[in-house]
């Protein structure tokens, strides 16, 4: 019984000095980051998942979800993943100054990533679809 309870104290005591010593992360800026060098696949035509990432004075959020795609250029409604798995449509408020720019380059995609879009809450939001990310292969020989 001790050894139980000393095993399990151990695991406790690595796991929240772990968890306290991990960095916040930045989702937006590392599925950024990592789309940007290396790449993505087209898109395909069809519903696809996606991570919508949201950005304000380097603190971000990121959401699954699943949007559909028709050629190149994604067609709303965007719909967020819940917590119990069902979805639910997601309606951000862009910026008003997005209404100038053509509907052609706002719903495109490029490099598996939408245009950035600024929010009326000056966050920056995203989306990323993952499934196009190109995961690179080393070879060793």
């Amino acid at each position: 019984m001790k050894r139980i309870t000393f095993t399990l104290t151990l695991v406790i005591t690595i796991t929240v000095g772990a968890l306290a010593q991990t960095p916040n992360s930045n989702c937006f800026d590392e599925y950024f980051s990592l789309f940007r060098q290396r790449g993505a696949k087209k898109v395909p035509d069809g519903d696809q998942s996606i991570v919508v990432a949201f950005k304000k004075d380097n603190v971000s959020r990121c959401f699954m979800g699943k949007v559909a795609v028709k050629n190149g250029e994604f067609v709303p409604p965007i719909l967020i993943e819940k917590a119990d798995g069902s979805f639910e449509e997601f309606t951000p408020v862009i910026e008003p100054a997005f209404a100038n720019i053509p509907v052609e380059k706002r719903r495109k995609i490029e490099d598996g990533m939408t245009i950035t879009f600024t929010t009326i809450e000056n966050e920056s939001l995203k989306g990323f679809f993952i499934n196009s990310f190109v995961i690179r292969r080393f070879v060793i020989i």
